[in-house]
């Protein structure tokens, strides 16, 4: 492996190591094994998608490109104030830039976690008004991650919040989706991760079908077939009616790190995030990579902090190889690691950087 070239590629493990944190361990182990690497933290739209960006950004030395940190208090989640942060670039010919994560305004870490969040009442309101303040700064693109909120409330009252704030006709805002879940499918697929009990999500179901309605009457958009309308509880429908494009986060992500000239360069790819399951292959991280990098030829190594291993090995193999139907993990052409079977669920858990350090030396040692 020593004169070979390793992209380190990685998503968050959520709940322990954000994406730049894991490819900073795996890169650090790669170099004491005295390996080449090319480091390239990685996000869908869904946690530390701003942070991503910026920072491909800044590293970009063919850019002419200014990057500053602005904070805005905004309503929460809950409906109390939280400071919430957004970067704003200034690239020379180049329209000036907001990037931010919904989760910065209306996350549910901002409401106190599944335990206490209230999904009824929980309200994407931040988010349109943080959305303001970056236009009202200057911004004419808005990037918005729309992964981890609390809310299920359409986006209504962001959207409000944007008209009564500010003008954003003359504004590009691309909502990066990274589940490809429907508007009025929300409810029930996000939902109970929310804390919402089976009585709420029938709620919260209803609430979004009548305002589906109300949308189409209101605004003349029919919001239920756009695929990641669904996102963040449905802030991804609801930010079209401001005439945002509703775009795949992970496709946005690769296309400022530069991840399939990148590719190019290497022998090895390692990726990894904390559940490998069958959504990790519907437009997330892990099943991009694996995908991008099988069409260049390139081999790929997984560390996950855990694996649903008979849903993951099937995808695996569809998404690796042509033999879709296969479901030996050990047998499968991407090579998968999980630090819950290899070092325990305590472990994993407690030193997640010391596990994914060792599983480094598994693959590369």
């Amino acid at each position: 492996m020593k004169n070979k070239r390793v992209l380190v590629a990685p998503d968050s493990f959520k709940g322990t190591l954000h994406a730049a944190a894991v490819a900073r361990t795996i890169c650090s182990s790669l170099g004491r094994l005295g390996i080449k690497y090319d480091s390239m933290p990685m996000s869908d739209g869904g946690e530390g998608f701003a942070d991503v960006i910026a920072e491909a950004i800044e590293d970009g030395c063919e850019r002419n490109a200014q990057v500053s940190s602005h904070t805005a208090t905004v309503t929460g989640p809950a409906g109390n104030n939280v400071l919430a942060r957004y970067y704003q670039v200034d690239e020379t010919g180049q329209p000036m830039t907001a990037i931010m994560d919904c989760a910065s305004a209306s996350g549910l870490a901002l409401a106190g976690g599944v335990e206490n969040n209230d999904p009824i009442i929980a309200t994407s309101r931040g988010t349109g008004e943080l959305i303001s303040d970056a236009i009202n700064s200057g911004a004419q693109v808005v990037l918005v991650g729309l992964g981890g909120s609390a809310t299920t409330d359409g986006g209504k009252s962001a959207v409000e919040a944007v008209n009564n704030l500010c003008k954003p006709d003359d504004v590009k805002i691309i909502a990066c989706y990274d589940v490809k879940t429907h508007f009025t499918e929300a409810a029930r697929v996000f939902a109970p991760q929310k804390g919402a009990t089976p009585e709420q999500v029938d709620i919260l179901d209803k609430r979004l079908k009548d305002l589906a309605g109300c949308y189409k009457a209101k605004y003349g958009i029919d919001v239920t077939g756009l695929t990641g309308g669904g996102a963040a509880g449905g802030l991804g429908g609801g930010l079209t009616l401001l005439g945002a494009e509703l775009a795949p986060g992970f496709k946005v992500v690769a296309e400022y790190v530069h991840l399939e000239e990148r590719l190019k360069t290497a022998d090895l790819v390692i990726t990894g995030e904390g559940r490998l399951d069958a959504t990790s292959f519907n437009g997330k991280v892990v099943g991009s990579i694996i995908e991008m990098a099988n069409g260049i030829g390139i081999p790929v190594a997984v560390i996950a902090g855990s694996i649903d291993a008979r849903i993951a090995a099937e995808q695996l193999w569809a998404a690796g190889s042509n033999d879709a139907r296969r479901t030996d993990m050990s047998k499968s052409p991407v090579r998968v690691i999980s630090l819950e079977e290899q070092f325990g669920k305590d472990e994993s858990f407690t030193d997640t950087a010391g596990c994914i350090e060792r599983a480094v030396d598994t693959v590369c040692g």
